[in-house]
């Protein structure tokens, strides 16, 4: 029965004991029928538990190693299947099927590098989106804001009234149109900060410290090491959105003391490093945060590293290779 299947399978006793196995399985392990009847089955394949172990009438799917006989190893998947006989004997089928290991990395290679095109693709999209938005905006609402806010100043001058409610009306309307521009300005520079576009990475980052500063009176120190020239727009816009995200999120932690950045190139590589001390202010390497920031880099060719020193500083380490920039 078990030799009509193309795959190699061993039948089994309960004990472990081999009792059969058709021709692709003597062809995958090297023996005889008669080397392999008897022999243990788990002297050839290494199973998570014996096979006595597993439940009766059951089925379990497994990944393994085997021995050939002549002491090679490969990888392989194991599928077991226990049954009865028509005696009512419980026999075990086991189907072994080899994994070409170098194709297996071969694939996961191809599959990691279409999801970093992927990943920048979708970076680079919504940058694009961003900076239609921010045109819109500065467009628009910003031309409409100061159009009010001009003909809110002509107002307030040509307004003879003295009526108390009067005025505090007119100085609510002028209030309501500042923080209008105020906000237009500020949605516009996080979606895309035109500091960056203008000036630099190395500019866009102290406007950065200095808007952390003010907001949280927090010490932050960027120590400028690099000339931003030598990186291409999408290094820069990657950088500057790691360090944005990750000055979002050290606000939102609170704890967070005696922030620093450094921009650098060591070995060839660029590096970007963010430290900061606070125990709260650790984030995991496996948290959906941490996750988004590695494959930010990962779409620049880099790596991201997270470290915690024995003094309680968390550092994350973005590192890019000399031959990825521009």
């Amino acid at each position: 029965m078990i030799d009509r299947s193309t795959a190699p399978v061993l039948l089994v006793k309960p004990g472990g004991a081999i009792q059969d196995a058709n021709t692709a399985a003597l062809q995958l392990f090297g023996y005889t029928a008669a080397e392999l009847q008897g022999r243990d089955c788990h002297l050839l394949l290494d199973l998570p538990v014996t096979i006595t172990a597993y439940p009766p009438a059951g089925e379990n799917n497994h990944a393994s190693t085997g021995t050939r006989k002549n002491g090679e190893r490969f990888y392989c998947t194991v599928f077991i299947l226990i049954f009865k006989n028509t005696d009512e004997s419980e026999m075990i089928a086991v189907t072994v099927s080899e994994i070409n290991r170098q194709q297996q990395e071969n694939e996961l290679q191809r599959v990691n590098g279409e999801l970093r095109e992927l990943i920048r693709y979708m970076n680079n999209k919504r940058e694009v989106e961003h900076a239609v938005i921010v045109k819109e905006m500065n467009d628009h609402l910003g031309q409409l804001a100061t159009a009010l806010k001009i003909d809110t100043d002509w107002l307030i001058m040509k307004i003879t009234d003295t009526d108390a409610m009067t005025s505090q009306r007119v100085a609510h309307i002028e209030t309501a149109i500042d923080s209008l521009l105020f906000s237009v300005r500020n949605i516009a520079a996080n979606l895309r900060p035109s500091v960056l576009d203008d000036f630099g990475l190395n500019a866009a980052i102290e406007w950065l410290c200095g808007e952390f500063r003010r907001k949280n009176h927090i010490d932050i120190f960027f120590s400028k090491e690099l000339d931003d020239t030598m990186i291409s727009s999408r290094e820069r816009t990657g950088l500057y959105r790691i360090i944005q995200e990750t000055i979002s999120l050290l606000e939102k932690c609170g704890d967070a003391r005696a922030v620093q950045l450094r921009l650098y190139r060591e070995e060839g590589k660029l590096l970007l490093s963010i430290g900061w001390e606070g125990m709260d202010a650790f984030i995991g390497i496996d948290s959906p945060v941490m996750t988004g920031f590695r494959l930010r880099a990962a779409a620049l060719g880099g790596e991201l590293h997270i470290t915690k020193t024995p003094g309680l500083r968390t550092i994350i380490t973005v590192m890019i290779p000399k031959q990825i920039l521009s």
